[in-house]
């Protein structure tokens, strides 16, 4: 009965190391997946925070040209408005001259 009991010790021994094993690799698997899950977390984050540095970056440049097209507005604006002043006298000099007939 000997080579019974250590067949049977043997047997045991074997399904205790499979078990190990599968146990070894249910965890490696759980490890794995939990760390794919950190990873993706981790590159959505990295990938949101350039997003929103790239655009702050296409803000601010667009701020800047709007900015230039509204000081060029307003300059030529001042132009249109101090030409109206300076010309404003003899246009309405020369209206009342041409309706009464009468140089001033």
């Amino acid at each position: 009965m000997d080579i019974v009991d250590e067949i049977i010790k043997m047997d045991r021994a074997a399904d205790e190391r499979f078990s190990q094993a599968s146990d070894k690799q249910k965890k490696i698997l759980n490890d794995s997946y939990d760390e794919a899950i950190e990873l993706k977390e981790k590159l959505r984050a990295d990938a949101d925070a350039e997003i929103l540095k790239i655009e702050k970056t296409h803000q601010e440049s667009i701020d800047a040209k709007i900015g230039k097209i509204h000081d060029e507005y307003a300059q030529k604006t001042k132009a249109l408005d101090e030409a109206y002043e300076n010309m404003n006298s003899s246009i309405v000099d020369e209206i009342f001259r041409s309706i009464v007939g009468e140089k001033i």
